[in-house]
Formats: C-alpha cells, sequence, structure tokens
C-alpha cells in the first residue's frame, strides 16, 4: 500500500491516482534535441573540418599561358604549389602556382588584360603581383581563390599549426 502525506491527498480522488504527472513540457525536449544536434554536429567539424585561408585572383588563360593576378598586400601569404580554384559561371576549375612575379603590375593593366571582373579581386589595392599556373580550364577569364593554408580546428586550438 502506497502512503501520501497528508497535504498531498487533499484535493485528490481516487480517479485521479492512475493519472500521469506532467513532468515537461514537449517544447523543453525539442530545445534540448536541437541543442544535442548542434553540439553534435560541431563537435564533428571541430575534428574532421577544415579552415581554409585563401587569397582572391583574377585569372586569364589564353592560349598555353595561364596568368592569376592577387593583391600585392596579400602576395607574401602566396607560394610556388598552392591551389588556385578558378570559377566562371557554373563552371568549377583548379590549377597549380608555378612562379610568382617579382615585378608589381598596376591595377590598369590588370583591368586591360583581364577586365573589371579580374580587377575586382585587388579589392582597395592598386597594385598586384602575376602568377604563373598550370590549368587545364578553357580560355577565358576567371575569378579565383588562391588556397594559401588549411588548417584542422583542433590542431589550431592546440597550438600545432
Amino acid at each position: 500500500m502506497v502512503k501520501l502525506r497528508e497535504k498531498s491527498r487533499q484535493g485528490l480522488t481516487p480517479d485521479q491516482l492512475g493519472t500521469y504527472i506532467k513532468v515537461s513540457k514537449p517544447g523543453v525536449w525539442l530545445l534540448l534535441g536541437t541543442i544535442v544536434v548542434l553540439l553534435t554536429a560541431f563537435i564533428i567539424w571541430f575534428f574532421a573540418g577544415t579552415i581554409t585561408q585563401k587569397v582572391p585572383a583574377g585569372v586569364l588563360i589564353r592560349g598555353n599561358t595561364a596568368e592569376a593576378y592577387i593583391p600585392l598586400s596579400r602576395a607574401s601569404e602566396v607560394k610556388v604549389g598552392d591551389t588556385i580554384e578558378l570559377t566562371r559561371r557554373d563552371e568549377q576549375e583548379q590549377g597549380t602556382v608555378t612562379a610568382i612575379g617579382d615585378v608589381p603590375v598596376s591595377l590598369d593593366t590588370v583591368r586591360e588584360l583581364c577586365g573589371e571582373e579580374a580587377a575586382e579581386a585587388f579589392g582597395s589595392d592598386t597594385w598586384g603581383v602575376k602568377l604563373e599556373m598550370e590549368s587545364g580550364a578553357a580560355q577565358g577569364v576567371y575569378s579565383a581563390w588562391v588556397i594559401t593554408a588549411r588548417h584542422r580546428p583542433i590542431r589550431l586550438l592546440l597550438g600545432l599549426e
């Protein structure tokens, strides 16, 4: 036999003894489930994801020559062997930096060679650097990103990179 305190029995009928007690609302469980899903996604990204450092570029491909132009202020971040991701409309291609120019190139020169779209990569810079590159992309002008580094979040947190 179950013993109830006198205070608990007040206002309680025998019919109510078999009913369930509502402990929490469904909204609380939904919120808890959402937090668990987001936390799980963050933990997976933290160990398996990457943070990519990029430098914007304008690319001109004509004949066998492929040239990329990057802002002078970001030239020190780029090295031979870096990957270049090219984009034009729905096309996406990749290339590799084979050489970095020594002589600065003016923004006006880049506009003449590649057009306004490629010059947009310079932002507020008025000087840039020419990169030579290898790519299997078709001739034309492309917007591009030079991938200068890829980092794992966990390695950054632990100070390993």
